[in-house]
């Protein structure tokens, strides 16, 4: 009767061991993209057109989430003498708790129109960790700035 003993021991582990893979298999997802999949102008090599007046701001907002370690940045600057970045914002879902961890909404990047003119910038959404991998999602901008009246 020792062999029916151990037999229930071994049975139990293995309904151990199955039951801790399939949870550690369920708790390793894969993040292949950004939030709101995965979208590029940048492929076809054409560039979303914006226009503001000299003095007024003009904002790009695009889908992130930072818990996922992506994040949206410069890959190329617009013509300082144009152009003046002010920066990011993140803000969040409107459907997001208040304080809730792992949702995510909008980044927000403000750009300031300084002198009538035309430039461009990239916004890239990468890991900024990960040195040589291409980026999830890539986006070109054309920024006319018109003088104000």
């Amino acid at each position: 009767m020792a062999w029916v003993r151990d037999m229930q021991i071994h049975r139990k582990i293995l309904v151990a061991c199955l039951f801790l893979s399939g949870f550690l298999v369920g708790c390793a997802g894969v993040v292949s993209g950004p939030a709101g999949g995965s979208s590029s102008n940048s492929a076809a090599g054409k560039a979303d057109a914006l226009s503001c007046a000299v003095g007024k701001e003009v904002r790009v907002a695009l889908p992130a989430n930072p818990s996922t370690g992506f994040s949206w940045g410069l890959a190329s600057k617009p013509d300082p003498s144009i152009l003046k970045s002010e920066g990011a914002d993140l803000v969040p879902a409107p459907s997001a708790t208040p304080g809730a961890v792992g949702t995510g909404g909008d980044a927000v990047w403000t750009f300031r129109c300084l002198s009538p003119g035309t430039t461009t910038f990239r916004l890239v959404y990468r890991r900024v960790w990960e040195v040589g991998v291409p980026p999830a999602q890539s986006k070109l901008y054309e920024v006319r700035v018109e003088p104000s009246f």
